[in-house]
């Protein structure tokens, strides 16, 4: 355990801790990274629902707005890419 981490305590069900317990040993993962990794999968999906919400809750000028910045964006990114 890293300095960062921080011990927390959960309870599951029985079958799913077995679940957790054969994948990670399949998979020699700690049990501990087997929750980090489906905690960072929930977590990604959340704030891809939230953008998704936030996208579709745009008018279409918003949306023309949002899509000229992101080309900005893009074409900025690329450019410190190839420096």
């Amino acid at each position: 355990m890293s300095t960062r981490d921080r011990k927390v305590t959960l309870s599951v069900s029985a079958e799913m801790a077995d679940r957790v317990d054969a994948y990670a040993a399949a998979h020699k993962k700690t049990r501990s990274a087997v929750f980090e990794e489906a905690l960072l999968l929930w977590y990604r999906e959340q704030k891809t629902k939230e953008i998704e919400e936030y996208y579709n809750s745009m008018n279409e000028q918003e949306k023309a707005g949002e899509d000229f910045w992101c080309r900005v964006n893009s074409e900025a990114l690329k450019d410190a890419q190839r420096e």
